[in-house]
């Protein structure tokens, strides 16, 4: 009888262990699932900065490319200043509109 007891009552404390293991595997999963959401949260918007920043970095090399072609080229400074409609002291300009209406 004594063995059959102590048979019962290491089952009870096996269990028991094992609920208190699984309740605290429970507990830190509830714990940090939270948190690494958020931390793919903030990877996905470093890469997304980090792309923009890429995308900034281009187009401020291409702007000062752009910005010493003004300095250096005469020819692309002309252009420029035509295809933004001004004309040289004396020239006239003719502007042509088609009235396309279908």
């Amino acid at each position: 009888m004594k063995e059959r007891l102590d048979a019962i009552w290491l089952i009870i404390t096996r269990v028991f262990w094992l609920i208190v293991l699984g309740g605290i595997v429970v507990g830190f999963v509830a714990l940090f699932t939270p948190k690494y959401a958020q931390y793919n949260e903030l990877n996905r918007r470093v890469r997304e900065m980090q792309e923009s920043n890429r995308e900034l970095a281009s187009a401020i090399r291409r702007l000062e490319s752009q910005q010493q072609r003004f300095v250096s080229d005469p020819s692309f400074v002309e252009r420029t200043a035509r295809e933004l409609g001004m004309a040289k002291p004396g020239e006239i300009v003719y502007k042509y509109f088609s009235n396309d209406i279908d």
